[in-house]
């Protein structure tokens, strides 16, 4: 029940995207863009910390919890500490398709994703929590510049 739950979930993410970037002027932007929520959710799946701080800028900020950390290393030391990445834990990240929304402007993009946690051993959603982030584009790539992150209050 819950994979199927899981697969139906990633799947409806996967059609509205697809019918987004057909309609998208730029459809490179719109797929690069897409790429950073479906890695960041990868990243604390699978507790892959390189990957996460990869889509960051080097002098990029995340807000959290009232603590604004800057650079990669402090954005390393906050991801360390999460509890996806946590060995404990076995969290599923994804974001529902309607929960995910973004603009261009240029080289500078904003891109908002909830995330649902979801706790495979305990069968339930462990965390609840939003990305609201400006994006730049360097060198062709789209990266994230400045997140604020937050707990979205009960579904």
């Amino acid at each position: 029940m819950k994979r199927a739950l899981i697969i139906s979930a990633m799947l409806a993410f996967c059609l509205s995207g697809g019918a987004m970037a057909a309609t998208e002027e730029n459809a490179d932007d719109f797929m690069q863009i897409h790429q950073i929520e479906i890695l960041f959710h990868q990243a604390g799946t699978t507790k892959n910390l390189d990957l996460m701080l990869s889509l960051f800028t080097d002098d990029a900020t995340l807000t959290a919890g009232g603590k604004t950390y800057t650079g990669k290393e402090q954005i390393r030391s906050y991801w360390q500490a999460a509890g996806t990445f946590q060995p404990q834990n076995q969290w599923v990240a994804y974001t529902p398709a309607f929960r995910i929304k973004y603009t261009v402007q240029g080289d500078s993009a904003h891109l908002y994703f909830e995330c649902l946690y979801v706790d495979k051993a305990a069968n339930k959603i462990a965390a609840h929590t939003n990305s609201d982030d400006a994006l730049i584009r360097v060198n062709g790539r789209w990266l994230i510049k400045d997140m604020k992150a937050a707990i979205v209050p009960e579904l």
